[in-house]
């Protein structure tokens, strides 16, 4: 599993993780053994040094995705916030592609999850700060709701297929209208 292969490449090369670092790890790092071991080929500079998510993703040039990742925590803030963090994090299709594809993770884990505890269980580790939104995402979320989100994905993707320079346009609507799905 890449978990035990994680554990076994941190230990070879001295490096000590805390137990956020090292779940933001295993859902982040790449699932290729050459590109892990690369990758902690790198963590392996700060090996003497205590290592937070936040240099991870700097070291490894994953920063930014961690903030696109955590974009739909804030869908109950009021939307100049929204329009503002995604203004600030979304500056290209791939950077929405990011947000879209993390957004489905936690979809996926909220349709598969026929309990609370089922669903925290599925919940990347890493975001553990997160748990309480996370949680209250899930009670707002029937399944006539999830299946909206789910049209609202599939409509933004297209319109992106077929307008591809009018990513941040149709983006920023995609998450308004993600955010009035789950708060209404």
């Amino acid at each position: 599993s890449k978990e035990a292969t994680l554990k076994m490449l941190i230990n070879k090369e001295g490096i000590k993780l805390s137990s956020d670092v090292f779940w933001y790890c295993v859902e982040n790092l790449e699932d290729s053994f050459v590109m892990l071991n690369k990758q902690i080929k790198t963590l392996s500079l700060l090996k003497n040094k205590s290592i937070s998510v936040k240099e991870v993703g700097k070291l490894l040039f994953l920063e930014n995705n961690v903030e696109i990742s955590k974009m739909f925590f804030y869908i109950f803030k009021n939307n100049n916030i929204l329009i503002n963090l995604f203004n600030r994090n979304i500056s290209s299709l791939s950077d929405f592609y990011i947000f879209i594809n993390s957004l489905k993770r936690y979809l996926q884990i909220i349709g598969e999850s026929p309990t609370k505890e089922d669903a925290l269980f599925k919940f990347p580790k890493y975001l553990f700060g997160e748990k309480e939104v996370f949680l209250k995402i899930y009670n707002s979320l029937k399944k006539n709701r999830l299946i909206k989100i789910y049209s609202n994905i599939f409509k933004a993707e297209s319109l992106i297929r077929k307008n591809p320079n009018m990513y941040s346009v149709i983006g920023l609507r995609f998450f308004l209208n993600t955010k009035k799905i789950i708060t209404s």
